[in-house]
């Protein structure tokens, strides 16, 4: 039985907000079939991160850095990101030894990235 999944998304004026968006509602549809999530949304600057607060703040979490997320205590990653984030956090989900699904994943997958949905 799937004991949780953690979800990872970002945005900022450079990726854009469609991927936090978006995610808000894939979040809401998976808790709503009683799906364990853990929520963190990634905006790389403070400023940033107080406007785009509306975006960001029914995440269970809001960090800066990939740095700050710590351990994960998950069974599996969902990650939403813009494209130009994806080769920075590739080596990042390769260490957290964890299966992953990308939305709008175009970056190499590396057997870490194993399903991919492009929206």
């Amino acid at each position: 039985m799937l004991k949780s999944l953690f979800y990872l998304s970002a945005g900022s004026s450079r990726w854009g907000t469609g991927h936090l968006r978006r995610s808000l509602e894939v979040i809401k549809t998976l808790r709503s079939r009683g799906v364990n999530l853990h929520t963190v949304a990634l905006v790389p600057e403070s400023a940033e991160m107080q406007k785009l607060y509306v975006f960001v703040k029914d995440y269970d979490r809001r960090v800066q850095s990939l740095e700050e997320i710590g351990r994960i205590d998950a069974n599996g990653i969902v990650v939403d990101v813009n494209t130009d984030f994806q080769p920075e956090l590739f080596p990042w989900l390769q260490k957290q030894k964890f299966s992953v699904v990308g939305l709008d994943w175009y970056h190499e997958t590396g057997g870490v990235v194993v399903a991919s949905a492009n929206l």
